[in-house]
């Protein structure tokens, strides 16, 4: 024991370690890519043309929210509709829905059990017709990257539900 407290007390009486020498040449880290707390419908827009997809509609709600359908190469079409927005068309959230009609009541309702889903709501809302949703809060800020991840997550779901008609 006596051994150890003379070695720290020659260790505190050394001084502290030359700090090391940094690097000659040091990257400067790229900057954070912002992250978005609401959306305009140019941004939703470029986002989806970005992605391939065509917009073959640009609206306006009668309350005023913006809307946009898009269609994507293998024709699924769906719906980005602004919720939750301001008087400017800046909205914090994003509601993506499709309509897929089926020939009879029976193979919607088969498509309906095979389309589980937690990632997006399948409802039958109408007997041959199954109605597809998928919310996306922006609230905290959402990376651009997540909301593509979002879009095309649920592209892929429409695109499923299109193969079971």
């Amino acid at each position: 024991m006596r051994l150890a407290g003379v070695l720290l007390i020659g260790m505190l009486a050394a001084g502290p370690a030359p700090a090391a020498t940094p690097p000659k040449s040091v990257a400067a880290a790229p900057a954070p890519i912002p992250l978005l707390s609401s959306w305009t419908p140019a941004q939703m827009k470029a986002l989806a043309q970005g992605m391939g997809l065509t917009v073959v509609q640009d609206a306006k709600l009668d309350n005023g929210d913006p809307v946009l359908a898009v269609r994507s190469v293998n024709g699924a079409a769906f719906v980005i509709q602004g919720a939750a927005c301001d008087a400017a068309a800046r909205c914090r959230g994003a509601t993506l829905m499709a309509f897929v009609t089926y020939d009879t009541p029976l193979k919607a309702q088969e498509a309906l059990k095979r389309l589980d889903f937690a990632a997006v709501q399948v409802r039958a809302d109408e007997p041959k017709v199954l109605t597809l949703s998928r919310y996306i809060v922006f609230d905290g800020g959402v990376h651009r990257d997540n909301l593509r991840a979002n879009v095309e997550l649920f592209l892929a779901v429409v695109e499923q539900a299109r193969g079971l008609m």
